[in-house]
């Protein structure tokens, strides 16, 4: 999703995401005032990202400027396990958040939340 808010409003848009695990329920939500967002998982698709064996990996969101570089991140990152996960997020100061057999784990421009 894309989203832009005229210059000198006070408004921005709340995303709900959804749970991979619960999908009539939310995992996060996420507020944006100008910016792009992308979810990548199996919920809706189905296994439609070939993952490494034991990946845990289960939904990935990137919050960017470009709703394309967010989702090549995310898809990219379903990809992989969560140590690979966190390695491409460091690496390229990455924002969002994904879930795995943890639950959701939150991370700002490479850095994860603690």
């Amino acid at each position: 999703m894309q989203m832009a808010t005229k210059e000198n409003v006070n408004f921005t848009w709340k995303i709900g995401i959804e749970d991979p695990d619960k999908i009539n329920k939310y995992c996060a939500t996420v507020e944006l005032a100008n910016g792009a967002l992308a979810t990548s998982g199996f919920s809706k698709r189905g296994r439609h990202v070939k993952q490494k064996n034991n990946s845990q990996v289960k939904q990935v969101t990137i919050v960017s400027k470009d709703l394309s570089v967010a989702d090549v991140w995310a898809t990219a990152g379903l990809s992989g396990t969560s140590d690979d996960l966190k390695d491409m997020i460091s690496k390229n100061h990455l924002s969002g958040f994904f879930v795995d057999h943890y639950g959701p784990q939150f991370f700002d421009y490479g850095e994860l939340r603690v």
